[in-house]
């Protein structure tokens, strides 16, 4: 996952070019686009002005079709014309578009396994449809690499030495619905470890073989 964030910073726009969100978006699906992984624009209301925000979806259709099976969308303000690189936190933005594609990965390495029956999770309160996607087992494993990338990105790219766990949103999210049920904050904590693990040894390797 280092590698790939190294590889989106290195491909920043450079200062001082205006460019279109769809020209920004270009130069993302340059770096990262492949045969399985598609990259588009949209616009939302809920993204601020200057700002790019990252989402992704994994279709498991699509890649029993031959199609691009991994969606990375860009999202950008409705009235946003032009973007000024020097105004975009490239790094994080870096970051994040490694770690959604990283989490949808998951998803397509869970649909290669074809389990028969996904587990799924029954509410028992607060944000029903919230706890009902949360507590799927196949989001604990997915939000588990997550909050895993987060955690290194903050302690080793970020180099915050004293973060918080509290500084992760969907960690926060995961403790305040499921209070009244350690079992799934368990089995998060569990995903947490094991892609801890993974991230770790796979940054290593790469270290070793630019040594």
């Amino acid at each position: 996952m280092r590698a790939l964030i190294q590889k989106i910073k290195d491909g920043r726009p450079r200062s001082g070019i205006m460019l279109t969100p769809g020209q920004v978006t270009d130069v993302v699906r340059r770096i990262v686009g492949s045969s399985h992984i598609k990259v588009l624009s949209k616009r939302s209301s809920v993204v601020d002005p200057d700002m790019i925000c990252v989402g992704g979806f994994f279709d498991h259709q699509a890649e029993q079709d031959n199609e691009p099976c991994i969606e990375l969308v860009l999202y950008y303000h409705p009235d946003q014309q032009h973007v000024d690189p020097a105004n975009v936190d490239w790094d994080f933005l870096s970051f994040e578009i490694a770690e959604t594609l990283g989490h949808e990965q998951v998803h397509r390495g869970q649909a290669h396994r074809k389990r028969k029956r996904i587990r799924g999770y029954v509410s028992k309160g607060k944000s029903k449809a919230e706890k009902e996607y949360l507590g799927n087992d196949d989001e604990i494993e997915a939000y588990g690499f997550s909050i895993a990338a987060e955690m290194l990105f903050l302690r080793n790219i970020a180099e915050i030495d004293d973060f918080r766990m509290g500084e992760i949103p969907v960690w926060n999210e995961y403790q305040y619905l499921f209070s009244d049920d350690q079992s799934v904050l368990l089995k998060l904590n569990r995903q947490i470890l094991k892609y801890l693990r993974r991230l770790e040894v796979n940054d290593e390797k790469i270290g070793r073989a630019h040594v």
